[in-house]
């Protein structure tokens, strides 16, 4: 865990904090969530099944997505 931040450093241009870095994994996954089940969410009838299912996968990766982006954002305010 502690070699995380190194490992991120080419991938976003330098190396960021511990804390910046925990938050940054789970942000990229579940935006990567939202790509891939909101589509299939929206395009789905509108009836028991595959919308409800993925409009619910899709809303609560939504949600981790702006709680980690929240914390990103407070640790680089300025």
């Amino acid at each position: 865990m502690q070699d995380l931040p190194e490992r991120l450093a080419p991938l976003i241009g330098h190396q960021p904090t511990l804390l910046f870095s925990v938050l940054l994994v789970p942000h990229v996954f579940a935006g990567m969530t939202c790509v891939a089940t909101g589509p299939i969410a929206a395009l789905s009838p509108k009836r028991r099944g595959r919308h409800p299912a993925f409009g619910s996968v899709y809303f609560w990766a939504l949600a981790v997505v702006f709680v980690t982006s929240s914390g990103m954002s407070m640790l680089r305010w300025s």
